[in-house]
């Protein structure tokens, strides 16, 4: 997966994102506020199963086969994740550290202690 810092606009507030995989079941998208790069706003630990059974579910609908599945975290998906970060009352130009954060089956942010280092599997 590559590293490439994409742009997205939320809520009028511009931010910049990447994700970063970090094993076979998890990977890492983090997001920062254009107004400061020197450190992510949030950093949020996605479930690879998760995107990957939504995306077999629109690729069986449009008839394509198996191996050409590829882990997917879409804008639409990084934006619902940063209003759902506005929603928690996180706000990225009140922020001193980086907010890491475990995305739950259920549709939460739960706050844990570091995204890239964990090895929580909740």
């Amino acid at each position: 997966m590559k590293k490439k810092v994409r742009k997205i606009d939320v809520g009028g507030q511009a931010f910049n994102w990447n994700v970063v995989r970090m094993n076979e079941n998890y990977v890492c998208l983090r997001v920062w506020s254009s107004e400061d790069r020197s450190k992510p706003w949030i950093q949020v630990r996605l479930q690879c199963e998760d995107f990957l059974l939504k995306f077999s579910e629109n690729a069986h609908q449009d008839q394509q086969q198996p191996e050409t599945l590829k882990l997917s975290v879409t804008p639409a998906d990084v934006a619902s994740i940063i209003r759902l970060a506005f929603q928690s009352g996180l706000d990225p130009e009140r922020f001193e550290a980086v907010g890491n954060y475990l995305l739950t089956k259920a549709g939460r942010l739960e706050p844990i202690n570091d995204v890239l280092n964990s090895r929580e599997d909740s």
